[in-house]
Parts: C-alpha cells; sequence; structure tokens
C-alpha cells in the first residue's frame, strides 16, 4: 500500500467535498467514502478500496490515492477488450468442433 500520508493529506469530509455527488448532491458524503475504504466497491466482479488510514482517530485518505481509485474503478468497468473473431476463425472452430462431435460418436 502507498503511503497515504507522504502525499497530499485530505481528511475524509474533505475528499467527499471532491466527489461527485448522488442525486443531486453537490457532493458525496463522508460515509460513502468511509465505505470505499472499509467495503470497497464491486465493479465487474472485482472489489476496488479508496485507499485510506486511520490517523488520530480519524480517516484520511490522499488526493492521489483519489485518483487511483477512480482509475481502477474505471478499469475494472471497462473490463477486458476481447477481439471479434473473423468469420474465417468461427468457421474454423466450428469445422473443428464438429470433427471432434464425428470422432467422439455423435
Amino acid at each position: 500500500m502507498t503511503d497515504i500520508l507522504a502525499e497530499t493529506v485530505l481528511t475524509i469530509a474533505q475528499a467527499a467535498r471532491e466527489e461527485p455527488g448522488a442525486k443531486g448532491a453537490a457532493h458525496a458524503s463522508r460515509y460513502r467514502l468511509v465505505r470505499w475504504a472499509t467495503r470497497g466497491v464491486r465493479v465487474g466482479g472485482v472489489v476496488v478500496r479508496l485507499e485510506a488510514v486511520r490517523s488520530g482517530g480519524n480517516w484520511v485518505t490522499s488526493r492521489e490515492a483519489l485518483a487511483r481509485f477512480r482509475a481502477a474503478t474505471t478499469a475494472a468497468a471497462s473490463g477486458p477488450v476481447t477481439p471479434a473473431r473473423t468469420p474465417a476463425e468461427r468457421r474454423r472452430e466450428s469445422e473443428a468442433a464438429e470433427r471432434a462431435l464425428i470422432a467422439a460418436g455423435w
């Protein structure tokens, strides 16, 4: 884990003011950011957590950790890009599957 205290430190309340809010709210709630840090966000089957630490009884994160969190959730939501098979590839695979079925007695 990155040393958050060596970065641009923000309290959770400060960090929440930098995040857009849900349903027309001006900014995210601090409780949402604590959930992101403790439970994480499930995106595309992957759990992504906001890097945060307890310091003096308060949760703190960093501006850089928020940027990494945004990048990780965006990447997880995008998922891996698989190239589409060409018609020739589909035909070859179909013919190979047909030969395998015939060889198996189907």
